[in-house]
């Protein structure tokens, strides 16, 4: 029962509005009054918005929980209209229908591996007729170190929730931070800052004869104009900046005023890069070059990425004097294909590679070679089924291609069926065409899951980056090489789950400490991660301090893989936008794998 239509309360919720509007009305940060949140909707809320405005005549108050049967509050007791959690499909149809202002007090959820769809959010908003602004529930991962672990000096690294305590609780839900609960910025904050950034920037014309951009700049500050920040543009061949080139000319741009600059980009040469197949991106970043109270000189105010060129398909195979002709050998039901540089081998019932060696090394840990996977756990979506629909039995053909062998698996399923070609070539090299039929529009991944050996253990790759990111959060993350080790790629949620992956992958050479090292290019869209755990392993542990390494890498190689959306709060509305789930069509893509040595 509602305290409050309770009379008797009235005074005890007159003093808390009282000492906040007397504590912060000269604050000019305070934009508008909250009545509070989630508490009712009865009548000691009217005095409390009397109280409010007899207080400050200035400001408007807020209040959502006057919904009266709507799916919307601030009906009663608020100047401005208020909703919670609407999906996207909402905002499109009552976004700007309203007859006050519609302030989105609770946009987006952001527990776990969360945050997603953050644009479509904004940019809704910035053109909206009625929705002034949105929040995310909350700023920080809210957790604390046990008590007896702090005394005992055992507590680093091992923070709890109320999973780990007896009750009442709600788990973790409290731990729904941008940033964890050390105040450390992760993925999620980079993809907001991006997101809410106050400069934005888009390419508006290309002269690729004359290796120009014209880029357009809008300021979306209401006060000041951009002097003090500088637009930097870096040209990107195949991953590596090869120019840089930065101006001050944004700085005349006034407040909620736009501008064009145009620039000649060093060593950019887009006719060439165009017909040597090269990928050529421009990465224009807006600089601020005067220190404030929250950043010193050179902060990122906002990073954008566009294509110049694309990149090109995958080359021809340089045949190679002197290469050993390939062999097939059968036995313990092992298809091998193969000579002194390369083999491969498939299980003849199911077709699976179960083993890859490149000059005599196995790559391939406990017959794991690449197989359809469909599961991962995040909290936004507690998917719990990790089948992966499989038949038991698939279909192999050996082919004949030149000089090289051809390999060609099927293998249906409930879920996904799958075409693998491979095409081992004598020089050492194997491509892997790989073709996903996906069988239900609700799919988690359309890809290939691959056991490594562990040795592997530091990855240099070419892709979004540098932290992790995926379909519907990769704002803030641009194309380039990064390194990092496999443990590195873990993003510590408080609650393990689905994590370290990245989009756009272009190349990946996972390298030992002996100098081994394995490569894999790829040709169409392909998102990665590399990990010592199975989404098994990080569904089920309370903890990451509770997780265990395993003896290989699991790598997932995706065709597509679904977006991490905002559904732990606000349900199925809240989810990953349909462009960023995994559709139900034929999905393609081509991987090169070979070894490389020091």
């Amino acid at each position: 029962q509602s305290i409050s239509d309770r009379p008797s309360w009235i005074p005890a919720f007159e003093d808390r509005i009282d000492r906040m509007v007397r504590r912060d009305r000269n604050h000019p940060s305070v934009i508008f009054w909250s009545l509070g949140n989630e508490a009712g909707g009865g009548s000691n809320f009217q005095n409390c918005y009397d109280l409010a405005h007899r207080l400050d005549a200035t400001r408007p108050v807020h209040y959502e929980g006057t919904r009266d049967g709507k799916s919307y509050g601030g009906n009663r007791f608020s100047d401005v209209y208020s909703k919670m959690y609407p999906g996207m499909n909402w905002m499109y149809r009552y976004g700007n229908t309203f007859d006050r202002p519609m302030f989105v007090c609770e946009m987006a959820h952001s527990m776990g591996n969360s945050t997603g769809n953050m644009r479509e959010y904004v940019d809704f908003s910035m053109n909206s007729t009625s929705v002034v602004g949105l929040c995310i529930w909350d700023w920080v991962d809210q957790a604390i170190y046990e008590p007896a672990e702090i005394k005992a000096g055992t507590y680093r690294g091992r923070l709890r929730t109320g999973y780990d305590f007896p009750g009442p609780h709600q788990g973790n839900f409290c731990s729904n931070g941008v940033v964890n609960a050390l105040r450390h910025p992760g993925a999620k904050w980079v993809a907001v800052k991006q997101a809410y950034t106050p400069v934005r920037t888009t390419l508006k014309s290309v002269d690729a004869a004359r290796n120009r951009v014209t880029i357009g700049v809008r300021n979306d500050f209401a006060f000041r104009s951009l002097e003090g920040y500088r637009l930097s543009v870096e040209t990107v061949r195949n991953g590596d900046v090869v120019g840089r080139r930065t101006t001050d000319a944004i700085r005349t741009c006034a407040a909620g005023d736009s501008m064009e600059v145009t620039l000649a980009l060093p060593k950019a040469k887009m006719a060439k890069a165009c017909a040597n197949g090269d990928e050529l991106l421009l990465t224009v970043r807006i600089i601020d070059t005067e220190a404030t109270p929250y950043a010193e000189a050179g902060w990122e105010v906002s990073v954008e990425q566009f294509e110049l060129t694309p990149r090109g398909a995958l080359p021809p195979v340089e045949a190679k004097k002197g290469a050993q002709p390939l062999a097939q050998t059968d036995g313990a039901g092992i298809l091998t294909i193969g000579n002194d540089r390369v083999q491969a081998g498939f299980d003849e019932t199911t077709g699976r590679l179960v083993t890859l060696s490149f000059d005599g090394r196995n790559v391939i840990a406990d017959n794991g070679g690449f197989q359809y996977d469909n599961h991962r756990w995040i909290e936004n979506d507690r998917f719990g089924n990790t089948a992966n629909g499989l038949n038991e039995s698939g279909t192999i053909n050996v082919q004949p291609d030149g000089r090289a062998v051809r390999v060609v698996t099927t293998r249906d399923g409930s879920l996904c069926a799958t075409r693998l070609v491979y095409t081992i070539h004598p020089e050492g090299l194997v491509d892997v065409d790989a073709t996903f039929e996906p069988k239900t529009d609700n799919l988690r991944r359309a890809g290939l899951v691959c056991l490594l050996d562990s040795a592997l253990s530091t990855a240099d790759y070419y892709a979004y980056g540098p932290l992790e990111n995926y379909a519907d959060r990769r704002d803030g993350s641009v194309v380039g090489r990064y390194t990092g080790t496999i443990a590195d790629f873990v993003e510590p949620n408080l609650k393990p789950q689905m994590t370290g992956g990245r989009e756009g992958l272009r190349e990946l050479t996972l390298r030992a400490a002996d100098g081994f090292a394995l490569n894999i290019r790829t040709e169409g869209q392909v998102a990665f991660s590399a990990l010592p755990y199975t989404d098994a392993d990080l569904m089920n542990a309370p903890h990451y301090y509770d997780l265990r390494p395993r003896p290989y890498t699991v790598l997932h190689l995706d065709a597509r893989t679904r977006g991490v959306g905002n559904a732990s709060c606000g349900g199925a509305d809240c989810d990953a936008l349909p462009p960023y789930r995994v559709p139900k069509e034929t999905l393609h893509y081509r991987l090169r794998l070979s070894a490389q040595t020091r």
